[in-house]
């Protein structure tokens, strides 16, 4: 079974020695070919700025995490580039994917005549798969303990039946993270399906969402919460090492403000809302003002 190589995941013995070797011979053919050997047009100028590091020692257990991931070096991307990616990825990755099975089959067609399909199996595309485990452990937690599971859009009480859902909807953004994993009830869910929730909604519920949080993944373990901060840290704009939760819910407000540019996705706002969060000060607000216009509206 293949490793899941998410920020947070753990790995030990010869797995972890493996992997190290693995992403450092990765990291080694990406300098030394692609990074080296792509240049602008009409000149010798590399596109893409490669910031090397010498290769660390294989650790007794791994864990994939922001050290770990600046200990292989710098890549940079030009921006223009990477909003192009980001914007086209679903017409670019089929192109690219076809040019690399002409270029394998061009050397090695000879020597391997089924090349192409097996070209093809290996540089298949594996779709993310939506995982919610960790969060119905968390509320299957709560309520061995006692504590009531609210949906975080209506405040409603949720029973046995409830779904979970992803604040930045699965299918534009797959994230499987904790902080994106919400409890909601099954017809909010339906409701708001794969529309993106309103500033203003995200903002109304964002006590409710904190206190989730705290409750499911923070007050867990060390560990649980030293992931919980991690994966959002990986995932989010503007948070630092020593992030709170609210500074989580205000990063997720910019990020919806990108969410709601590159994809164009349908708004949505809960009828029935949990009671107001108190008023942010008033410096938060002219930020968040000057990031979004609709704030407030």
């Amino acid at each position: 079974m293949p490793a899941e190589l998410r920020v947070g995941a753990v790995f030990g013995g010869d797995t972890a020695k493996h992997l190290h070797r693995s992403l450092w011979e990765i990291a080694r053919t990406i300098r030394l070919m692609p990074a080296k050997y792509l240049c602008w047009p009409a000149g010798s100028e590399s596109i893409f700025a490669i910031h090397a590091l010498r290769q660390t020692a294989a650790p007794s257990t791994l864990v994939i995490d922001e050290p770990f991931l600046w200990s292989f070096g710098e890549l940079r991307v030009p921006l223009q580039i990477w909003q192009a990616l980001t914007r086209y990825n679903v017409w670019v990755e089929p192109v690219l994917v076809s040019e690399w099975v002409r270029l394998i089959e061009a050397y090695a067609a000879r020597r391997l005549p089924d090349i192409r399909q097996r070209t093809h199996a290996l540089l298949a595309w594996a779709d993310p798969e939506r995982d919610t485990r960790i969060a119905r452990a968390a509320v299957a937690r709560m309520r061995e303990a006692g504590k009531p599971v609210y949906c975080v859009w209506s405040g409603q009480r949720l029973r046995n039946d409830y779904d979970v859902d992803h604040c930045f909807p699965f299918a534009a953004w797959p994230c499987g993270d904790a902080w994106n994993l919400m409890p909601a009830s099954k017809k909010i869910n339906n409701e708001k399906s794969n529309r993106l929730v309103t500033q203003g909604a995200l903002e109304r519920a964002s006590d409710c969402i904190t206190t989730w949080w705290s409750d499911a993944f923070l007050s867990a373990d060390d560990d649980a919460s030293k992931r919980f901060f991690l994966e959002a840290g990986q995932s989010l704009p503007m948070l630092s090492g020593s992030a709170q939760a609210s500074d989580i819910i205000d990063a997720m407000k910019v990020h919806r403000i990108r969410l709601a540019k590159d994809q164009g996705l349908l708004p949505w706002e809960p009828k029935r809302m949990p009671p107001p969060a108190p008023a942010a000060p008033a410096d938060r607000q002219q930020t968040r003002r000057a990031l979004d216009p609709t704030y407030l509206n």
